[in-house]
């Protein structure tokens, strides 16, 4: 591991996972159920317009799966999609939020 990892701020942790920032190059680090991904600064912020994008119309974006009802999530990436119970769905949700809040704080005090 380089010296970069130990660059790493937790933006929001709770129950459904973490954010982080990695200081060298200003990426987003996401953890939520079992999904690790690092984004740039825009793609999360861009995540977090899904998010609520599907919130404001979750009862029309509920499908029957197999394991239950689960809200779906399309990424970027062709085939792949992330699902999640209507509560999971929130709490990743809040999570996203939570850390898009802590790093609007933040750039507001580091322009200060």
């Amino acid at each position: 591991m380089s010296d970069c990892s130990k660059y790493i701020k937790t933006l929001h942790k709770s129950e459904a996972g973490y954010v982080a920032k990695h200081i060298c190059d200003n990426t987003i680090l996401l953890s939520f159920g079992n999904v690790f991904c690092t984004v740039s600064e825009k793609g999360f912020l861009n995540l977090e317009l899904a998010f609520n994008d599907i919130s404001n119309d979750i009862e029309n974006r509920i499908n029957d799966m197999i394991d239950g009802e689960k809200v779906i999530l399309s990424t970027p990436v062709e085939y792949i999609n992330l699902t999640f119970s209507k509560d999971e769905f929130y709490k990743v949700q809040d999570l996203v939020e939570q850390a898009r809040l802590a790093l609007e704080i933040e750039k507001h005090f580091s322009l200060s």
